[in-house]
């Protein structure tokens, strides 16, 4: 399936990692969790981000956020959200 045309540079995909000793890991099982806390932070926080960077900014005050562009065009943009090991 591919991404409606227009709607990739205003979707971030959410990427967990675990940062351990300066070392990052991917993390599946608890992405689904830091995920939903995510969605939680934004409701409870009354953030409405506008942009990529807007979303990443509304993070930084509760994780550390990494930004990063898309690979390509019509790709997604991500937003990793580093959490500790």
């Amino acid at each position: 399936m591919g991404m409606p045309a227009g709607l990739a540079e205003r979707t971030v995909a959410v990427r967990v990692l675990r940062d351990d000793a300066g070392r990052r890991a991917v993390v599946s099982h608890m992405a689904k969790y830091t995920r939903g806390l995510v969605v939680r932070h934004l409701l409870e926080s009354g953030a409405d981000p506008r942009t990529p960077h807007d979303l990443a900014e509304a993070l930084a005050d509760h994780w550390d956020v990494e930004l990063a562009e898309p690979p390509r065009a019509g790709r997604p943009w991500t937003v990793q959200v580093v959490v500790p090991a």
